[in-house]
């Protein structure tokens, strides 16, 4: 999933950004940084992927933050 990350069509890659947070997993976290803090491409929706970037991480640090508190 994190090739998809790189993908031409920001669609796609917002689309990995949400499923990639939701994995919580470290080897996808390099990838959302470096999107959310460069990535200002618009999706067909309007949304940018650096947002969709942002929205992936603050999803894996509750995912593992919850997991590390139970």
């Amino acid at each position: 999933m994190t090739a998809l990350t790189t993908d031409p069509d920001p669609d796609l890659r917002a689309l990995a950004c949400r499923a990639l947070g939701s994995t919580a997993d470290d080897r996808a976290l390099p990838a959302l940084k470096r999107l959310a803090a460069h990535d200002l491409a618009k999706t067909t929706l309007g949304g940018l992927v650096a947002t969709a970037a942002q929205q992936g991480l603050r999803t894996a640090h509750r995912i593992r933050a919850r997991t590390a508190s139970a």
